[in-house]
């Protein structure tokens, strides 16, 4: 994106009557680079009526952490896999999403970086992954008690695993606006916000 450093919003797990038009005004004035819907209980019917809420212009910067199948026929612009939804679904001719992939550990994300994504039925990756997420790097805004894995003491060793990592890791977990310059200077190449932009709302661990 033009300022180099991602900013990826991130749904509460339940979808809110006024989410599509909250998602619409964050796309909108460019604050917001991608937006991940994460709404893991959700039907695919509810996930339709959400989609289609959001502006056609605005749905590739869309990301589905959930009913896969659905991206090609709404334009969404990335999927996203998780513990849910490891591999990805046969996709339609000539739609080539962005990928990204949900990581807790270095470990996880130096295997998403060699490994890339799957297809449901092939034996071999066939889609390189844009970014990863890595979380929690600070404790939980929208999960009490969800500590951080990474302390301030380790910072200097993720800082080293981040620049030979080989692929884009974006901070999850605790992420504020005023926390950005610290996750710059640490070498994450965007931060995703959950709390910051939904501050009355709960989650869990985020896949």
């Amino acid at each position: 994106m033009p300022h180099g450093f991602l900013i990826i919003g991130i749904t509460p797990p339940a979808i809110r009557p006024d989410e599509a038009q909250i998602i619409t005004a964050h796309l909108s004035d460019g604050y917001v680079d991608y937006f991940h819907l994460r709404h893991p209980s959700a039907t695919a019917d509810e996930m339709q009526r959400l989609i289609s809420a959001i502006p056609a212009p605005l749905r590739e910067r869309l990301s589905l952490h959930d009913h896969h199948h659905l991206g090609g026929a709404y334009g969404i612009g990335g999927l996203h896999l998780n513990s849910r939804n490891p591999r990805l679904p046969v996709l339609p001719e000539g739609y080539r999403p962005r990928v990204s992939r949900s990581c807790h550990s270095i470990a996880e994300v130096m295997d998403a970086a060699h490994a890339g994504a799957d297809t449901q039925g092939s034996e071999s990756a066939t889609y390189p992954l844009a970014y990863v997420t890595l979380s929690p790097i600070f404790d939980s805004i929208s999960k009490q008690g969800y500590g951080a894995a990474f302390p301030p003491e380790q910072y200097h060793r993720l800082r080293s695993d981040l620049t030979a990592a080989g692929i884009p890791v974006v901070a999850l977990g605790g992420v504020t606006p005023s926390r950005i310059d610290l996750l710059q200077k640490l070498g994450f190449a965007g931060a995703a916000m959950l709390g910051a932009l939904w501050p009355e709302s709960s989650c869990h661990r985020m896949d």
